[in-house]
């Protein structure tokens, strides 16, 4: 971006708003980084609009007969974002609270239970209980994917799952199936933000750092010198999120059980 030679180059950045990883000061400083005279833009995508929402629930049902109520019940940020609305979908069919009925032809829901689940202020209690269905062995993949991040290669995936790459792909078959990630070239990928903030949240509290110490030592035992630099904010990342078990400072080789 600051070659001053180059041209004809579009870059394209999201940042997630408050829940961002990303501050909106370091959003800013990255543009005042920008050579002096490129063109920025900045785009603010709105929420979606009742049409919207009514066109996408369409999209997943007989259009004619998409449930109504539903269009105004998922929660707040689900009206904002089509995954994140579709997943609203699934969990409420999955609990029975959004039914085809086959003698009359058309789609039942239960606004009562609905709003009693609370899911309309509350998307990450949402997704947890659509994650805590999973099989326990899809479970411990996806969660060792959201300690990698928003993405991870397969094969990192196989070296910290320790089993085959065929495996990581039997292990995450059903929430590939269930749109709660989605397959890459040669990666996986969270489909959103709030998907990994909820299989986080799965992990106990008191295992977290183990797990990433854990990883970080993986990351670094298995990229090669040549490599190096380029993970290595990666291997950092994660050997942080783990420092208070690491006992040499020199190495972080040693680390204390946490518990």
């Amino acid at each position: 971006m600051t070659r001053a030679d180059l041209h004809h180059l579009l870059l394209i950045g999201g940042l997630s708003g408050q829940r961002s990883r990303c501050s909106p000061s370091a959003a800013a400083q990255t543009r005042r980084d920008l050579p002096t005279g490129a063109l920025v833009e900045e785009i603010s995508l709105a929420p979606l609009a009742r049409e919207d929402v009514a066109q996408l629930i369409a999209m997943r049902f007989v259009p004619t007969r998409a449930p109504r109520p539903a269009r105004a019940v998922g929660p707040r940020e689900n009206r904002r974002q089509s995954v994140l609305l579709i997943q609203f979908l699934y969990a409420l069919a999955e609990e029975g609270l959004l039914v085809f009925d086959h003698e009359k032809a058309r789609w039942s829901w239960d606004l009562k239970s609905i709003h009693a689940k609370g899911y309309t202020d509350n998307v990450v209690e949402l997704m947890v209980g659509k994650l805590s269905r999973l099989r326990l062995e899809t479970q411990k993949a996806l969660q060792q994917l959201a300690c990698l991040g928003n993405n991870a290669q397969i094969a990192m995936l196989s070296i910290v799952l320790g089993t085959s790459e065929e495996q990581v792909h039997a292990d995450l078959w059903e929430a590939v199936r269930l749109e709660l990630i989605e397959r890459l070239s040669g990666s996986y990928k969270f489909v959103h933000d709030r998907v990994q903030e909820a299989t986080y949240s799965l992990i106990p509290a008191e295992s977290r750092a183990e797990m990433h110490l854990r990883i970080g030592r993986l990351l670094a035992a298995h990229t090669p010198p040549e490599k190096r630099e380029e993970t290595i904010f990666e291997i950092v990342n994660q050997l942080n999120r783990g420092a208070t078990l690491i006992t040499d400072r020199r190495n972080g080789s040693s680390w204390r059980n946490s518990t």
